[in-house]
């Protein structure tokens, strides 16, 4: 790829992928957001157990969105995002272990692209207990649109699209 290219891909699309979600994702109702919510075939990176794991982790996060009695609320999205977090913290495992196998030269900074995403969830579940149930499920959504619907169409298909250039010799 140039570094024409690649300069506007890391730089303008991923700013509007990322940041120019955010904005979208604050304006619009939690109800269209859940209504919207979990696995689509775009998603798809290619791989059987990669997708699989891609799909139980959105079907995780798709419980914290699940009406249930007020009383129970937070008990029932503290269990979801513990939930959440050891399942992603498995799929990371996995998923560097496959780009090791692979050789793929990008594995130490999409690495830190996964330790980014569990310090974020880290610190939001620090924040938790002192945030009103209308920002949480907001920040909640944007959490996950950003650290696994995005991380997957940016990141993830960065790993199929190398593979696909480059396969493996046996």
């Amino acid at each position: 790829k140039s570094s024409l290219f690649t300069f506007i891909n890391d730089y303008f699309v991923r700013h509007i992928v990322l940041e120019d979600k955010k904005i979208y994702l604050w304006e619009t109702s939690i109800f269209e957001l859940k209504k919207d919510f979990g696995w689509k075939d775009s998603y798809s990176v290619g791989d059987e157990t990669i997708d699989a794991e891609h799909k139980k982790l959105l079907d995780i996060a798709k419980e914290a969105f699940e009406e249930v009695e007020p009383i129970l609320r937070l008990i029932k999205i503290r269990e979801v995002l513990s939930e959440l977090y050891t399942y992603m913290k498995t799929h990371f495992s996995h998923e560097e272990a496959y780009m090791k196998k692979i050789k793929y030269p990008q594995l130490k900074e999409h690495k830190a692209l996964h330790d980014e995403i569990v310090e974020r969830i880290n610190h939001f579940v620090k924040q938790l207990p002192t945030m009103k149930e209308s920002v949480f499920e907001k920040e909640l959504a944007k959490i996950i649109d950003i650290a696994l619907v995005h991380h997957i169409i940016l990141e993830d298909k960065k790993i199929v699209d190398w593979l696909k250039s480059n396969p493996i010799t046996k």
